[in-house]
């Protein structure tokens, strides 16, 4: 399809209080694109974001989600003060080891506490 071309070999710059625009699809491709806003809102029906190295750098991060789904060949987390996860059933599955390594472990449970093992060692 033919299309109507805005051509220059300068920069071109566009200065107004307000822009806006509308159509039914809009492409950018750029070797490099940079935005920069005090505010910023994203709102879509579906976001698809792909990227060889995606790295998010603020202060706080807010999520809020019904469900999350995460799959990485290789996790790793480090949080410097308290790592807290509270929830009504949570389970920790791994096919070789589980390791739980502090100065203090604590074990709590109301009713019951309970380890099961071909050999179980205390000490």
């Amino acid at each position: 399809a033919e299309s109507d071309v805005l051509a220059t070999d300068r920069p071109l710059a566009l200065e107004a209080p307000e822009l806006a625009l509308r159509a039914d699809a809009i492409r950018l491709q750029s070797q490099s694109l940079e935005a920069a806003s005090d505010s910023a809102r994203l709102v879509a029906r579906e976001v698809n974001l792909y990227g060889s190295v995606v790295k998010l750098v603020g202060q706080t991060l807010s999520s809020v989600f019904d469900r999350v789904t995460h799959f990485a060949r290789h996790h790793l987390r480090h949080t410097e003060t308290i790592d807290r996860v509270q929830a009504q059933h949570v389970e920790i599955e791994a096919q070789q080891m589980v390791r739980v390594s502090s100065e203090h472990t604590l074990l709590n449970g109301d009713k019951l506490v309970k380890a099961r093992g071909g050999q179980i060692h205390f000490g």
